[in-house]
C-alpha cells in the first residue's frame, strides 16, 4: 500500500526529502511556465490573424473646415454653432418640410422636372397654382395683376393642366431674399419671371417678364422697409419696383427710350433702415435713395475698374457693405458710405464661373459656389471655418448653387439653380434666437 507524501517525507532521511522537493518544486515552475510560453504564442497569433475587439474610448476626430460634407440634417460649424436643413421650396413653388421618409432615406423631396410642352400656347397658364402679374411695356397695360385669371381661363388652364401636367414654377431660381412677411422672393432669369411664395397665406404670385413686358431678364432682387420689391433687369440696365401686390411701381435708372443707366446690373441689396439701394454693375458700384437718385459711384466708367476687379456679388451687414470680388476669391469690406474699411483674402478659393455671397449676424461670410456645388463658411479674418454641400439631387446636396440669402432670423436660403429649388437651413448655438447683434468686421 502507498504511503502517503507526507509520510514519506517524514520517513526519508532529511537531504533526501530536500531534494524531493526541490524536484516538485522544478516540476511546477516547468510546468507553469510552458502554460505562459503557449498561452503568449497563441495571443501573439490570435493578434496577427484577428485583432480582439476591445472597446477603447477614443477622442472625437474633428472634421477638416475644407472637407465639404452633405448638408443633411445638421452640419456642426464651429465651436456650438450648428447647421440644420429646414426644407426646400420644390420646383412646383411648394415649400416642404422632410417627412420622416425623407429623413430615413435623405431623398429629395420633388419629381424630376418636365419641359414646358411646345403645343401649348404660352397665353396658357399650367402653373396656375400661382397668380400672374403680367406687367406689359407701356402703351400695353396689365390685364391680370390683382384678379387673378377670369373664370373661363381658370377653367380652360385646368383642363390643359390635366392633359399635359403642371408645368415647373422654378426653372432656374438665381437671386433670393425674404421679406417682412417670410415670403420668399426669387428671380428665375429662364421663366423670366419674379416669383412671390408665400407658404402662410396660399397667395403666391409671379411677376411675368419677356416680350412685351417692362421685365426682360431678372437678375438681383431687394426688399424695402415697405417690401416693396426692387429687381435689377441685367438686359434693360434699370431697376424695377413693384408693391407688395406684384403692382408696378416706378423704375430706376431710366435715361428715357427704353435705355437704362446701368449696363448690366446684377447683385443689389437695400439698407432698410436708411432707405438706401446698393446696386452692382459690371465693375461698378452705385449707392442710390430708393427714389433713384445716385449718391456715390465707385467706377467712373465700364473700363475703370476703380476698387474693384471683377466683383461677383454684394451683401449687407447692419453696419458694412460687403462686396465679393476678383472671381470669388476676396471680400471688400466698406461702411455704409462705400468707404474701403478692409480687404479679406480668401485661401484656396475652388475655381467657379457663379458665386453668391452673404453674412450672418454674428459677422460670419458665407460663399457659396456652383461649380464645386458647395457653401463655405469663413470669419472676419478670411479663415475657412467650414464647408457644407456637394453635387447631387438629395436634401443637403447642390447643383450649381448660385445664390444665398441670410435673414435677421439666421435662416440661410440657397438657390439651388441646378435643382430647380431653394433649399432653407437654420443656424443654431449661442444666442441663435436672439435679437440680432451688429456684426462689425474688424
Amino acid at each position: 500500500m502507498p504511503i502517503p507524501l507526507s509520510n514519506q517525507w517524514q520517513k526519508l532521511p532529511c537531504n533526501d526529502a530536500m531534494k524531493q522537493l526541490s524536484a516538485v518544486r522544478f516540476a511546477v515552475v516547468l510546468s507553469l511556465s510552458s502554460v505562459l510560453m503557449v498561452a503568449a504564442g497563441l495571443g501573439q497569433s490570435f493578434k496577427e490573424s484577428a485583432p480582439l475587439a476591445i472597446s477603447v474610448p477614443t477622442p472625437p476626430r474633428l472634421r477638416a473646415p475644407e472637407v465639404s460634407v452633405r448638408a443633411y440634417p445638421r452640419v456642426d460649424l464651429e465651436g456650438q454653432r450648428q447647421l440644420k436643413y429646414v426644407g426646400s421650396y420644390s420646383a412646383d413653388g411648394k415649400f416642404r418640410a422632410p417627412s420622416k421618409l425623407d429623413r430615413l432615406l435623405g431623398r429629395a423631396a420633388q419629381a424630376t422636372p418636365e419641359p414646358v410642352p411646345r403645343q401649348v400656347s404660352p397665353f396658357v397658364a399650367l402653373d396656375s397654382s400661382v397668380r400672374r402679374v403680367e406687367d406689359f411695356e407701356p402703351p400695353g397695360h396689365a390685364v391680370d395683376v390683382v384678379q387673378g385669371h377670369s373664370a373661363l381661363a381658370g377653367a380652360r388652364d385646368g383642363i390643359m393642366g390635366l392633359v399635359y401636367g403642371r408645368e415647373n414654377i422654378l426653372r432656374a431660381p438665381r437671386h433670393v431674399t425674404t421679406d417682412s412677411k417670410q415670403r420668399l422672393i426669387v428671380s428665375d432669369p429662364a421663366v423670366p419671371a419674379v416669383h412671390v411664395l408665400d407658404t402662410k397665406s396660399k397667395m403666391s404670385f409671379k411677376i411675368v417678364g419677356g416680350p412685351d413686358r417692362r421685365l426682360r431678364s431678372p437678375s438681383g432682387v431687394a426688399v424695402d422697409a415697405e417690401d416693396n420689391i426692387y429687381v435689377a433687369d441685367s438686359v434693360r440696365g434699370m431697376v424695377f419696383v413693384y408693391g407688395p401686390d406684384g403692382s408696378f411701381l416706378r423704375e430706376i435708372g431710366s435715361l428715357g427710350g427704353g435705355e437704362g443707366l446701368f449696363h448690366s446690373p446684377t447683385s443689389i441689396a437695400i439698407d432698410r433702415k436708411a432707405g438706401h439701394l446698393y446696386l452692382l454693375d459690371g465693375p461698378r458700384l452705385f449707392m442710390l435713395d430708393l427714389q433713384g437718385k445716385v449718391l456715390r459711384r465707385i467706377g467712373r466708367s465700364r473700363g475703370d475698374t476703380g476698387e474693384l476687379t471683377d466683383p461677383r456679388d454684394i451683401a449687407l451687414s447692419p453696419d458694412q457693405l460687403l462686396v465679393l470680388d476678383a472671381e470669388g476669391s476676396r471680400v471688400q469690406i466698406m461702411d455704409l458710405e462705400c468707404s474701403l474699411l478692409r480687404r479679406l483674402i480668401l485661401p484656396n478659393v475652388p475655381t467657379s464661373k457663379e458665386t453668391g455671397l452673404g453674412v450672418d449676424r454674428f459677422g460670419h461670410i458665407y460663399v457659396s459656389f456652383a461649380g464645386p456645388a458647395m457653401v463655405r463658411v469663413y470669419n472676419h479674418d478670411a479663415a475657412l471655418l467650414s464647408s457644407f454641400g456637394y453635387l447631387g439631387p438629395r436634401i443637403g446636396e447642390f447643383n450649381a448653387p448660385t445664390g444665398l440669402w441670410l435673414d435677421s432670423n439666421n435662416r440661410i436660403y440657397v438657390a439651388d439653380t441646378g435643382n430647380l429649388r431653394v433649399q432653407v437651413f437654420q443656424i443654431s448655438g449661442p444666442n441663435a434666437g436672439s435679437e440680432p447683434v451688429t456684426a462689425t468686421l474688424h
